[in-house]
């Protein structure tokens, strides 16, 4: 009978790794956590750049300050996670479940954010240049003071959003549904250069304070 080589381990065989046990792996050099079952973990000011997080279930747990540049977080649990003054640079959240998320300061310059769930999402004061948000559901969501510049916000659901002091320059909204949007009436404290815009066939509304 011919030797046969180990078996390949699947990623979940680490779903159930503690806070602890992950920051000693990724010590090593191991960046890949896929599937994994963390809820509730305290990873705040953690360097984890590059870590491959993809379908992971971190609801509930503390980024905040962590840096997680270039990490893949495709279609992950995201509920509830406090990623306030974090550094998610060309992080990858297609997909993901963010729904409720302190998201406030974060540094998201070119993230890839298609198709992901930001319901009621605090991004106050973020830094969204250049990232892809077409097809986002940001229903209820604060982005007050955030920089979107060259953001793409392509057919996006911004329903009842609240933009006020925003910045807009060269922003993307086409076909983007913002009914109810909050920039203040007179839209003097959210930048939104017509000429630096593309609004076409956006369903667009401003709630007037």
């Amino acid at each position: 009978m011919s030797s046969s080589s180990p078996a390949f381990q699947p990623p979940d065989a680490i779903s159930h790794l503690d806070a602890a046990l992950l920051l000693e792996r990724y010590a090593r050099g191991e960046r890949d956590f896929r599937n994994l079952h963390l809820v509730g973990a305290n990873l705040a000011g953690q360097d984890l750049a590059g870590i491959n997080l993809r379908h992971a279930n971190l609801q509930n747990s503390d980024f905040s300050g962590a840096v997680l540049v270039g990490a893949n977080l495709r279609e992950a649990k995201l509920k509830g996670v406090n990623f306030h003054g974090a550094n998610l640079t060309l992080v990858n959240l297609i997909g993901a479940d963010l729904t409720d998320a302190d998201l406030s300061q974060t540094n998201l310059s070119e993230a890839g954010m298609r198709a992901v769930n930001l319901v009621r999402t605090n991004l106050d004061q973020a830094i969204l240049r250049e990232a892809n948000l077409n097809e986002a559901t940001l229903d209820r969501a604060r982005l007050s003071q955030a920089q979107l510049t060259d953001a793409s916000l392509s057919r996006a659901k911004m329903l009842a959003v609240v933009m006020t002091g925003a910045n807009l320059d060269r922003a993307n909204l086409t076909s983007a549904l913002m009914n109810g949007a909050e920039m203040t009436g007179d839209r003097k404290s959210t930048r939104l250069n017509s000429s630096h815009l593309v609004i076409s066939y956006a369903v667009f509304c401003l709630k007037k304070k």
